[in-house]
């Protein structure tokens, strides 16, 4: 795999299938023939995806539950043609056999489905584990015996997510003991609440 941006982010290559991304986010997967395009709003909200040749049966679209996890696929009539339902932590306990494809899941989050991970910004997010597979980039001055840079929302998935695979750095300034001892701002909810705007996926 290969990646871009100023802190690696940005997956750009994985095998044979290229990514493209822009200001609001993941925009295109080119594998062969077949190209994805991931329709977001302005503000980077994920809606659905456009499939090649672009006709509009090749247009899905994406019903949410209040977490920002997609539960359903939508064709262009209304028609709901693929359901999704997952654990607490994000692994898929059932799809829809034979759904178009779709790899935007749990918490808005990209599914690879070739690792079984989630592509959440900085970090892969394993569901059967229910952690990163990588350690937490931020560091916390505060607490000398440090945290567990591996959890995943606090423990918490089923009121909190992490769209951009690192702690907002409010709360690392009013923690004094991650998810110890900590004060949470309105900014550092509202932050931990929005799955569906993620840094880079």
């Amino acid at each position: 795999m290969t990646y871009a941006g100023s802190n690696q982010t940005d997956r750009t290559a994985a095998g044979s299938t290229t990514f493209l991304s822009d200001r609001l986010g993941l925009s295109r997967r080119i594998s062969g023939t077949s190209t994805i395009y991931f329709t977001r709003d302005p503000s980077g909200r994920i809606l659905g995806i456009r499939s090649t040749p672009g006709t509009a049966s090749g247009n899905e679209y994406f019903l949410f539950d209040g977490l920002g996890s997609v539960v359903g696929l939508t064709n262009n009539t209304g028609s709901l043609v693929a359901s999704y339902k997952y654990d607490p932590f994000g692994k898929i306990t059932f799809e829809t056999s034979g759904a178009p494809f779709n790899p935007i899941r749990y918490a808005g989050y990209y599914w690879d489905s070739s690792e079984s991970l989630y592509k959440v910004g900085l970090r892969y997010y394993d569901p059967n584990m229910s952690r990163w597979t990588q350690r937490d980039p931020a560091e916390d001055a505060l607490d000398t015996h440090g945290w567990n840079t591996y959890v995943y929302a606090g423990d918490d998935p089923v009121n909190f997510a992490d769209p951009n695979g690192r702690v907002p750095p409010v709360a690392q300034a009013t923690c004094l003991s991650f998810w110890a001892v900590c004060t949470v701002p309105s900014l550092w909810r509202h932050q931990w609440r929005t799955p569906l705007r993620p840094s880079r996926n």
